[in-house]
């Protein structure tokens, strides 16, 4: 049984292609609406165009987001509080990392580049106990 998302609204970052845009286009097509995050500005324009044109109505909008930068992650979400009313999901899929073969990498803290910024550990310094990762 699929469950709706009607009236929900999702942040993502990282969702100009590959999984974070294949996750916007899930979360549309299940009834929310999403505010887009990326540096990679011209897909993530894109991918809101084909969101709204698909849904006929605007159900997505997108922000330049650097991750690494506190502000810009505060702009996020305030730009989907002031386009659709706040927050009900955060897919925080955006990182950086090199294409280096990071499979056998220790994680002993020198590779940290590697793991998406402003995801759980910044969710744990904020104290979110209703966050869901």
């Amino acid at each position: 049984m699929t469950k709706s998302l009607d009236g929900k609204v999702a942040v993502l970052t990282g969702a100009s292609r590959n999984i974070g845009k294949a996750v916007a286009v899930e979360l549309v097509r299940l009834g929310a609406k999403v505010v887009i995050g990326d540096v990679l500005d011209a897909q993530g324009e894109e991918t809101v165009r084909e969101l709204n044109d698909a849904a006929g109505s605007k159900v997505a909008v997108y922000l330049h987001v650097d991750v690494t930068k506190y502000d810009a992650n505060i702009a996020l979400f305030r730009l989907a509080e002031e386009e659709f009313g706040g927050v009900d999901i955060a897919f925080l899929n955006a990182g950086i990392g090199s294409n280096a073969n990071t499979m056998f990498l220790p994680l002993d803290g020198k590779y940290s580049s590697i793991l998406p910024y402003m995801g759980l550990p910044s969710m744990i310094l904020q104290m979110k106990p209703m966050t869901v990762c």
